[in-house]
């Protein structure tokens, strides 16, 4: 569904707006805004599979 969260591959803050919002490096491509409440935004480590294509990227992928 739309309204569920949903995880994406890793993306780069590119800037800090309050405690509470950041601004993250998306594709346009992506179609949603760049702008996240830090509650949405985990941490991303180098140990992690990352998504291997493109379906599994905009399905949202593993949890």
């Amino acid at each position: 569904s739309k309204l569920q969260a949903q995880k994406y591959s890793s993306f780069k803050v590119t800037r800090k707006v309050n405690d509470n919002v950041y601004v993250v490096a998306l594709p346009d491509s992506m179609n949603i805004s760049n702008t996240f409440n830090v509650t949405d935004i985990h941490e991303c480590r180098a140990d992690e599979a990352l998504y291997q294509d493109k379906v599994e990227f905009f399905k949202g992928g593993r949890d």
